[in-house]
């Protein structure tokens, strides 16, 4: 019928098929890792102490540090996967996480963040 990109949309029924697949596929898959995480790895240390109480200030700020990290990274001659490496887990990761922890410290914002 419209081959292998009959599935990417049109209406088709393949499409509605691969939509549905996509989406309890994700579903499942975050539900599969919340339950492994809150059986296998729930312990309190200082450390998951320090990312858990900083983590929705990470979540307000990520999408700065991430743009940031991008634009930097955009004119490094590596490939783009090495650029998603680099930019994501060994840049913007910390950088969001100590960035949230001084932003926390300011007066007033840790009863908000």
């Amino acid at each position: 019928m419209g081959g292998t990109t009959a599935i990417f949309g049109h209406g088709t029924l393949s499409s509605l098929f691969y939509a549905l697949w996509d989406s309890t596929f994700a579903v499942g898959m975050v539900l599969a890792l919340l339950t492994f995480f809150r059986g296998k790895v729930n312990g309190h240390g200082p450390v998951r102490r320090y990312l858990s109480s900083n983590v929705f200030a990470v979540y307000v700020i990520h999408a700065f540090v991430v743009t940031a990290a991008g634009y930097a990274l955009s004119t490094a001659a590596v490939p783009t996967l090495a650029k998603f490496a680099i930019g994501g887990a060994v840049v913007a990761l910390p950088v969001c996480f100590l960035l949230a922890g001084a932003i926390r410290k300011l007066p007033g914002v840790r009863r908000v963040l």
